[in-house]
């Protein structure tokens, strides 16, 4: 699988919440973030821990169910 998709680095929750913020900082308010995730080595438990968001609500597809759709919105607080 690595060969196909390849691996993770050591600092893969840094990189992957940095990303995440930065998608958030970029929407506008109110607007939504589908973020896709296959849980076949990491489950999506761990990366919602990792954003320290949850989701506005989630789906899961594939042949096993191990792919992870997750909607996510900019809520501003005034």
């Amino acid at each position: 699988m690595a060969h196909k998709y390849g691996k993770l680095l050591s600092t893969w929750e840094t990189d992957l919440k940095q990303g995440f913020d930065e998608c958030m900082r970029v929407l506008k308010p109110e607007g939504v973030l589908i973020f896709k995730w296959c849980e076949e080595q990491i489950p999506a438990s761990r990366i919602i821990e990792i954003f320290g968001v949850e989701p506005l609500f989630g789906h899961k597809s594939g042949k096993n169910s191990k792919t992870q759709w997750m909607c996510f919105m900019k809520i501003n607080n005034p």
